[in-house]
């Protein structure tokens, strides 16, 4: 406890001599009632403390469980020193990077730049998850060698460390949780809503409450150690509320989806066969000898100089074939210049050879076909 207390005091310390040296500014000790800032800060403040409160009185009764006789000695030091390794990636993944990203919440917010919050909401927890899931299987695998060398020494035996690594397992199970539950918590207090992230999160710790009773005594009629069905409890619970904090900020945000998903999703990335398509449907709007009728071959067309097959294009005035009905003006169909999907040669699927070929060369002839 004093640790706490001595820990935020230098935390308030270490800030004081930058505060002090701001430009232009002269401090006065005032509790600034009349101001409306600080109004609306003692606002957000009330729920954020119920919702604390709330916690608190949840670990009372997950104490009394872990102390009842249904429980092996040893439960509630197991449950407490399993939450103390748990915390630790926790603290340095999720607080660390919610803490670096609120005030960037905070800033898109307040200049009503909803996209851009829900882009830095959504590659934020992206990076989360991706730290946290290799630290849960991580702890999952080697807690049993962690909890030896960190507490086994004396009276703390081996007995001790399967306790603790049994309630280790079942926590580790809710990092995930923990930790996108700090970084949605902090992007509603963001948006000046400390409400909602407390009734959330009020609703989780009563369900946690109503699991521990439920899965301790189910732990017990499967045999195994009670104590770990309220490490399960907590994980379960909050990964309930995980889904609730969700739910309610893709409501807030219009979902959490990047930009570029967005974009990505509304068609910008164009598939090849669609080029091709357009490619064909403006040679055939382009009337190239009046189009291709029922019966007569198709318009011609010449390979690349290059040698290459694609990426050709009718420019000139191509004349109607000869017995090929036509409405007699210059059809220009242009291609994209550099487009990498080939024009398919549809004239090798018409029938016919022989005098039909020749006039389609004659034809393409007076024509003007450039690469």
């Amino acid at each position: 406890a004093w640790g706490a207390v001595l820990g935020a005091g230098l935390h308030f310390l270490v800030q004081l001599p930058t505060f002090l040296r701001l430009p232009g500014r002269l401090f006065s000790l005032t509790l600034g009632l009349h101001l409306p800032a600080v109004r609306e800060v003692a606002r957000l403040m009330g729920p954020r403390l119920l919702g604390v409160a709330v916690v608190q009185i949840n670990a009372v009764v997950n104490a009394m469980l872990a102390t009842s006789p249904a429980q092996p000695v040893g439960s509630l030091t197991a449950i407490k020193y399993a939450w103390a390794i748990m915390t630790m990636p926790q603290v340095v993944i999720a607080q660390a990077i919610a803490i670096a990203a609120l005030p960037t919440f905070s800033g898109q917010f307040a200049r009503g730049e909803l996209s851009g919050m829900r882009a830095s909401l959504a590659a934020t927890l992206r990076g989360v998850i991706l730290l946290a899931l290799p630290a849960t299987l991580g702890l999952i695998l080697l807690r049993e060698p962690l909890v030896t060398v960190l507490f086994q020494h004396g009276v703390f035996d081996a007995r001790s460390t399967q306790l603790v690594s049994w309630a280790l397992l079942w926590y580790t199970a809710g990092l995930v949780g923990h930790s996108v539950v700090e970084i949605v918590s902090r992007a509603f207090y963001a948006m000046h809503d400390t409400k909602t992230p407390v009734l959330v999160g009020t609703v989780a710790m009563s369900l946690n409450l109503a699991f521990s009773f439920l899965f301790s005594a189910w732990f017990e009629r499967l045999g195994w150690m009670p104590h770990g069905g309220l490490a399960l409890a907590n994980s379960l619970a909050t990964a309930l509320e995980m889904v609730g904090l969700l739910y309610f900020m893709r409501r807030r945000l219009d979902g959490l989806r990047s930009a570029f998903q967005e974009l990505g999703r509304r068609g910008a990335v164009r598939c090849p066969k669609a080029r091709r398509d357009r490619v064909l449907a403006a040679v055939g709007e382009g009337g190239v000898g009046g189009g291709p009728q029922e019966g007569g071959p198709a318009p011609p067309r010449r390979r690349d100089r290059r040698g290459g097959s694609g990426g050709a294009r009718v420019v000139g005035p191509v004349p109607a074939e000869p017995g090929v009905a036509g409405d007699g003006k210059a059809g220009r169909a242009v291609g994209p210049a550099h487009d990498d999907v080939p024009i398919p040669d549809l004239a090798q699927h018409q029938p016919g050879s022989g005098p039909h070929r020749q006039q389609q060369s004659a034809a393409v002839r007076h024509g003007d076909v450039v690469a």
